[in-house]
């Protein structure tokens, strides 16, 4: 029996020292399974986190307006800001830099991600006027707006701040000058008068459009395209304010009125006269006393004036002897 015990000792040693191998072998088998999911679980955050941060930081501004004015226009700008991520982008407000360093700001509303409604807002009518000290010294002048865009994107309900901005140029030009002459200066009912628009003239380009209003009454009757020379009858006698507009090739436009006398007969005994036009197989007869009655009244008015004039001169004498 001692035997037995002695031989069956070393047995079940080795019986354990197997168990304890297979139990170790798993063990570490199991921890090197559990270290590799843990890095690939670290590396997807990382990356899941980095995409998060570089969508949403989408956000975009523009700024749009005339590309080309002078100085002491009132010019109109809209500004436009755009969600370009996956997330909504709250807290929004924008600034915007004129060029003689005055700032607006406006709040805007909450922008829904890029893929849904409501992801891009504009404001608009925002107007400046131009100022010779706004202007650049830089070739070609002009000047500059600034404008910018801050907020905060909702990622997973963290707060990430995003931001844009955005420089509009606007090039100053010089508008043209409007010139015109009339002939004749004096002019009859259903006589040509000539409109000569040449003296017009652009500092900076060239004059590309000539427009015409006849009647001065607003409305610009018409479009001479380049021609400076246009012609017009007036069927009608009165005083007319017959007004001239030029566009140069950078859209710039000026404008000029003058007087235009229009009568129904010739002048009489160097009177400018405006007499009703007739139409009757008497005309020439009522031209006739027409005629008769203006000299009349011309001689008398000569006449007065003597008697007046003969009146002071006695009066002066019979001062100077008293």
């Amino acid at each position: 029996m001692i035997v037995s015990k002695r031989l069956s000792e070393p047995v079940n040693s080795l019986l354990c020292n197997e168990e304890e191998r297979e139990i170790h072998i798993r063990n570490v088998r199991r921890g090197i399974s559990l270290l590799i999911l843990g890095l690939l679980l670290v590396s997807y955050s990382s990356l899941s986190k980095h995409q998060a941060s570089a969508v949403a930081t989408g956000i975009g501004i523009n700024k749009a307006g005339p590309a080309n004015a002078h100085i002491g226009a009132t010019i109109s700008y809209t500004i436009s800001v755009i969600n370009l991520g996956d997330y909504w982008i709250r807290n929004i407000t924008v600034t915007d830099r004129f060029p003689n360093g005055t700032i607006s700001t406006w709040h805007v509303p909450d922008l829904a991600p890029l893929l849904q409604m409501g992801h891009q807002y504009a404001i608009f009518g925002i107007q400046y006027t131009i100022g010779q000290a706004d202007v650049l010294p830089e070739q070609p002048p002009h000047i500059v707006n600034h404008a910018e865009v801050v907020g905060y994107a909702d990622v997973g309900g963290l707060p990430e701040p995003v931001s844009a901005q955005t420089d509009f140029p606007t090039f100053i030009g010089q508008p043209p000058v409007a010139y015109f002459t009339v002939s004749p200066e004096l002019a009859q009912t259903g006589q040509v008068v000539t409109f000569d628009a040449s003296g017009s003239y652009d500092p900076d380009g060239h004059i590309v459009k000539y427009e015409w209003d006849w009647e001065g009454d607003g409305t610009y009757d018409f479009d001479a395209g380049t021609n400076p020379i246009a012609t017009h009858t007036y069927p009608l006698d009165g005083t007319y304010y017959p007004r001239l507009r030029v566009t140069d090739n950078d859209g710039f436009t000026n404008e000029t009125t003058r007087r235009l006398d229009v009568m129904s007969f010739a002048p009489v005994g160097g009177y400018s006269v405006s007499l009703y036009h007739i139409e009757s197989p008497y005309a020439p007869t009522a031209y006739l006393f027409q005629a008769v009655v203006l000299a009349a009244f011309t001689i008398m008015s000569y006449h007065l004036r003597s008697r007046i004039i003969l009146r002071r001169e006695k009066k002066r004498r019979l001062s100077a002897r008293l």
